[in-house]
């Protein structure tokens, strides 16, 4: 026979009086997953395996305490156990898709990333203030102005030889070319095309031969000109390296210093300071973008090169 219930028959009830407490609050955490006894024991076990070579991986749903129990269980397994070292990865500059793991003491391993950016800041700091140095600028300047010294001396000597031959020369998108001089004009202006007509077979066969020599020597010229324009920049790159060294220098001796006893570290330190010479254009346009007031990006990350400093783990 089918009898109605009240709301309170359908729900189920406790006797408070049992319980040997007022709120949850006052209870500690089971440190287990309640209902998983066989994933418990394959946790203890796995911890207890003293081995390179072996991990525990753990599955299930989320929300399960999978995360808590995992913390907990290493946590209980770690105590009395020797402290294990920091493991830092850095950027490998010869095989980028390669990290290189560095083992420090622990806690050295923040302290390692703190240098590093402190050494970085550093960098920008030194670099700044010595390409911004009056030794620097004047150095510079006594480049630019030898090798433009040199050029104008090519031009000029050209020049003299082209209006000795009766031609002037003229700057155009191409490059350099050479203009008859009007024969008539006791004042030397371009021929016109009507005058050039006027002239004899033999005249204008002479005056093609004497502006293709000149052409020639023109070329000769230009190919003096790169040449000094190559050297000047190899110079000036070689007084910019020079400078960027002599200021970082005493930064990265110091960390040399802190790191002495870490022979992976001095070779990133190494590799580091390598990279950032050959990279120094990278730099100088951050040093530009800092002062004009732009976001200062990282010294590599932002530019298709790693970070000096990766993380730990």
């Amino acid at each position: 026979m089918l009898k109605r219930l009240t709301h309170d028959q359908l729900r189920e009830t406790c006797d408070k009086s049992v319980l040997s407490f007022k709120s949850t609050k006052d209870l500690t955490p089971p440190a287990d997953i309640i209902g998983q006894e066989r994933a418990v024991r394959a946790m203890e076990f796995g911890l207890k395996i003293d081995l390179k070579g072996y991990n525990i991986f753990m599955t299930g749903l989320t929300g399960t305490g999978k995360t808590s129990y995992a913390r907990a269980a290493v946590a209980k397994a770690a105590q009395g156990r020797p402290i294990p070292d920091d493991i830092i990865y850095v950027y490998n500059f010869l095989k980028p898709e390669r990290p290189i793991a560095i083992n420090l003491p622990a806690g050295k391993g923040s302290e390692f990333a703190k240098d590093m950016e402190k050494l970085i800041y550093d960098i920008r700091s030194e670099i700044s203030r010595a390409f911004s140095d009056d030794s620097f600028e004047e150095q510079r300047q006594e480049i630019i102005e030898r090798y433009q010294k040199q050029s104008m001396e090519i031009i000029a000597n050209l020049d003299e030889i082209a209006k000795a031959e009766g031609f002037a020369l003229q700057k155009t998108v191409q490059g350099i070319i050479a203009i008859p001089l009007s024969l008539s004009d006791s004042n030397p202006k371009p021929m016109s095309q009507e005058e050039y007509e006027t002239l004899t077979s033999e005249q204008k066969k002479e005056l093609e031969e004497k502006g293709r020599n000149l052409q020639n020597k023109i070329d000769e010229a230009i190919r003096k000109m790169r040449a000094l324009d190559k050297s000047a920049r190899r110079e000036m790159d070689e007084l910019e390296k020079d400078t960027a060294l002599a200021a970082i220098n005493p930064l990265f001796e110091e960390m040399n210093a802190a790191y002495k006893d870490n022979a992976k570290i001095i070779d990133y330190l190494k590799a580091v300071k390598n990279d950032l010479i050959a990279n120094l254009m990278i730099v100088k346009e951050d040093r530009k973008e800092k002062q004009d007031g732009d976001e200062i990006v990282p010294l590599y990350g932002a530019t298709g090169a790693s970070e000096f400093f990766c993380g730990t783990a």
